[in-house]
């Protein structure tokens, strides 16, 4: 696995929550090495600026980016009783206090 360097952690982050808004806690190193090395060897760069550099000229690469740092985790969009209380506590509230 290629090693980040602190500099490349802090502008992956900022590079990232650029494109999405995400936030990603730069104490977590792991995260980005897990996530982003095998993009970075795919690649063939021996750095993880060659990623960012490359990626802002390459829209295609920024997905690539965002594909392998989120989880895509689904869950949230799968578990019903999230749209339950959405459509029948929290919507009706706002609604009320609008209508106030």
């Amino acid at each position: 696995m290629i090693t980040i360097k602190p500099e490349e952690i802090t502008a992956l982050s900022k590079y990232i929550y650029e494109l999405s808004n995400i936030s990603l806690n730069t104490k977590k190193k792991y995260i980005f090495e897990i996530r982003l090395s095998p993009l970075v060897k795919e690649l063939g760069f021996s750095d993880y600026k060659s990623l960012i550099d490359r990626a802002k000229k390459d829209r295609a690469m920024e997905q690539k980016i965002l594909n392998a740092i989120t989880n895509n985790e689904t869950y949230f969009f799968r578990d019903s009783s999230t749209f339950e209380l959405l459509k029948y506590t929290i919507l009706p509230e706002l609604v009320k206090k609008k209508l106030k």
